[in-house]
């Protein structure tokens, strides 16, 4: 009887930093959840229920080396980009942006070029870039 309550109990503490994992910023759910799931598995290491938590446990760990760090700074940085960016709604001022970025080199401008291709793909446009006449 104890065993099942201290079972129930460590589930719902997992599932409770769970939700306070969603909480916090994105890039600290993956390591959160990953800690979570791993202890919650070890102490539950005899029942199999642990195993299935140990596993997802440590795959989060892994996963969260690989999560790229992204600054406030840098956040506030991009979404001023996109924002200056949007301005350049119709295909023809794309199109002429576009020219003005193929003088420089794809390292100074992938961020450019990443920023304004996903914007393409949001508002549906189909078209191939710098075809079409303005």
């Amino acid at each position: 009887m104890l065993h099942r309550w201290l079972r129930s109990g460590a589930l719902l503490s997992a599932l409770g930093l769970i939700r306070l994992a969603r909480a916090i910023r994105t890039r600290w759910w993956a390591p959160l959840t990953g800690v979570v799931l791993t202890v919650t598995g070890v102490m539950l290491r005899g029942v199999p229920t642990g195993t299935m938590l140990l596993i997802p446990g440590f795959l989060f760990l892994l996963s969260a080396a690989f999560l790229p760090a992204a600054p406030e700074a840098d956040r506030v940085r991009r979404s001023r980009l996109e924002r200056e960016l949007a301005a350049y709604s119709t295909s023809c001022q794309r199109r002429d942006l576009e020219a003005i970025l193929d003088r420089y080199s794809d390292g100074v401008t992938d961020e450019l070029r990443d920023i304004l291709a996903r914007q393409a793909m949001s508002a549906g446009d189909k078209g191939i870039p710098g075809g079409g006449h303005c």
